[in-house]
């Protein structure tokens, strides 16, 4: 998630507090375009968090309190990155502290913001595999219940989710690389490269695979789409053989443009992908 873009020029630079898990600093910047402004901004160290799933399919949540929301919430196992600790480590140190489980395989699923508009705080996140148990090691502070669910269960409880694996062999990956990214990480130039010393695993039970060596992008557009539709997560299109209306077009386009997963007329994309 490097940022390629021109950074800010700082103008006056204030450090409010400095705690435990979170430092405050409030900035005079000026932005990118000529944009002036202060901005308070909390510094965090980095996060982690990591799905465990079993051999069976079924998945691990904890469950605790947590007093900035003043609710008991259900998470996956998860927590700060400790200084120079690298987010693999600290997924496996979190697994086994929180629930008592040691990953056999770590994969890496997302590495996102999650508050870019006052927070650099980057998570990792990751499915853990190979899972054996071993002694739990809570903090003095935490008071953590974990349960297993079935993946069906687990859409229950968060809303639209839907598990798609997309497959494409390592030499096509290759060929369509026009960075030559998958040749430097082969040759170590690159380390930790998802997909060649990080490869993916298929999950046990998705709801949709694309074989996208073997399918146009249109095509495995068109059956994502379609799995939407049949879970109930996007209408089904008004006009026959399968076609959408200009308007019910426009949406989708939108919620996509939203999303980051398609780039705006005019504009640069959201999506790092």
């Amino acid at each position: 998630m490097a940022n390629d873009q021109p950074t800010a020029r700082v103008l006056r630079h204030q450090r409010l507090y400095t705690g435990k898990v979170i430092d405050l600093d409030l900035d005079e910047v000026e932005e990118p375009g000529g944009v002036r402004g202060t901005r308070e901004v909390v510094r965090q160290s980095g996060s982690v968090a990591a799905l465990p799933v079993h051999d069976d399919g079924r998945v691990v949540l904890v469950r605790q309190y947590r007093y900035a929301v003043d609710a008991v919430v259900w998470e996956l196992p998860a927590g700060r990155r400790d200084p120079g600790e690298s987010p693999e480590a600290g997924a496996r140190r979190e697994l086994e502290e929180e629930v008592g489980l040691r990953a056999g395989s770590l994969e890496p699923v997302a590495e996102f913001w999650t508050t870019p508009g006052f927070c650099d705080e980057l998570m990792h996140v990751f499915r853990a595999t190979g899972l054996t148990s071993v002694p739990p090691r809570p903090e003095a502070d935490e008071r953590i219940e974990w349960e297993t669910f079935t993946l069906d269960e687990a859409r229950e409880m968060i809303g639209n989710f839907v598990e798609v694996f997309v497959n494409c062999p390592l030499d096509v990956c290759i060929e369509r690389d026009v960075k030559g990214l998958y040749e430097k990480a082969i040759k170590g130039e690159i380390k930790e490269f998802t997909g060649v010393s990080d490869p993916y695993e298929e999950p046990f039970s998705a709801e949709l695979v694309l074989e996208t060596h073997q399918e146009s992008a249109d095509k495995s557009a068109d059956r994502v789409l379609a799995t939407l539709e049949r879970l109930g997560y996007l209408a089904a299109p008004s006009l026959g053989g399968g076609a959408y209306t200009a308007g019910e077009e426009g949406e989708i386009k939108q919620r996509l443009e939203r999303m980051g997963y398609l780039e705006r007329e005019g504009g640069a994309s959201g999506s790092d992908d």
